[in-house]
């Protein structure tokens, strides 16, 4: 049919967005949540709260869903996440908190860690060692003990996947970011997860991009805005990875510089060699097998210029509108 559509949900750092495609490629709609909130209770912590970011999720979906004619047909869902942030999920499939990519609290225990131990963990993974990323972030909270009950260790990407579906699925491009995969065997290192503390079969199932995870649950349709026809979930990727595709910029020698709530200068490459690349480009996987890129983490540049707007006398900040917005640019 010709009015049918596809939406993709982004889930952002400061907000969640969606947006509704027809088969030409034209948005039709769009919308975005209210902000995300972040807290910090202790020197280095930056958390969210887990069914904050779903209300994010379902407040955007449903805008968007609510802006479109009677007579259109959405036939699919996908989802584009931030990566690095970790969701401590209990054995009874609940999280309360997401820690985000911007927490610190690991930087002590990472900084003891050997040169040789550093230098290994990036020729597997592709990733230089640091805070915010999932495997500092996990040997932290199993180090101190304060991984408690946790036993799966979930992105925010099959975190949404799992609310969705009830399956636990990730991606290569967002499985980047936790820091456990090896980017030569496109799977969990065990190598990396034993530095974690951790067993791969406490993470997801890695699958390609455009895999179809399965239906949305009929209890989660209507959540969502949507009738309670059966719809299939779209495994979608890193939101800088799908930034990338939708700009056309995923093509060798391409550039982007995506200014959202942390500062990213990506260079789309085929795959290559972490060796190979200076330590201050990490090398992740993109959409596509022969696809990938370097990137350099400017640093949460977005996250400083909305807090300090938020800090400024007399601003008046329209909370529907975000700075950290994960909007490409491309070079």
């Amino acid at each position: 049919m010709n009015n049918d559509v596809v939406i993709g949900l982004d889930a952002g750092t400061t907000a969640a967005k969606a947006i509704a495609l027809d088969r030409s490629g034209r948005v039709v709609a769009s919308a975005t949540s209210g902000t995300l909130v972040t807290r910090s209770h202790a020197p280095g912590a930056s958390e969210q709260s887990a069914a904050e970011l779903w209300a994010a999720i379902v407040t955007a979906c449903r805008r968007t869903v609510g802006q479109l004619a009677l007579d259109v047909q959405v036939e699919a869902i996908a989802i584009a996440a931030q990566s690095g942030s970790v969701v401590p999920v209990r054995a009874d499939n609940t999280a309360d908190v997401v820690i985000t990519w911007m927490d610190t609290r690991s930087a002590d225990l990472i900084a003891r860690w050997p040169e040789a131990v550093r230098a290994r963990v990036r020729t597997i993974s592709g990733w230089s060692v640091s805070t915010g990323l999932g495997l500092a972030t996990i040997a932290w909270l199993c180090a101190s003990d304060r991984a408690g009950s946790v036993e799966r260790w979930a992105s925010v990407d099959d975190f949404l996947v799992w609310k969705m579906t009830g399956r636990w699925l990730t991606n290569l491009s967002n499985a980047g970011g936790m820091q456990l995969i090896d980017l030569r065997q496109r799977s969990w290192s065990r190598e990396l997860c034993e530095l974690a503390q951790i067993g791969d079969a406490a993470l997801a199932e890695i699958v390609s991009s455009g895999t179809q995870a399965g239906v949305i649950a009929a209890d989660v349709m209507p959540e969502l805005g949507l009738p309670r026809e059966p719809l299939p979930l779209v495994i979608g990727g890193h939101d800088q990875a799908c930034a990338a595709v939708g700009l056309e910029a995923d093509r060798p020698g391409s550039v982007i510089l995506s200014a959202g709530t942390a500062w990213v200068l990506s260079i789309a490459t085929e795959p290559v060699e972490p060796d190979l690349v200076p330590a201050a480009f990490n090398v992740s996987i993109g959409l596509y097998d022969d696809r990938g890129s370097v990137s350099h983490n400017l640093g949460g540049l977005g996250a400083l210029l909305s807090a300090a707007l938020e800090a400024a006398p007399g601003v008046d900040i329209d909370p529907d509108q975000h700075l950290g917005d994960d909007d490409p640019f491309l070079l």
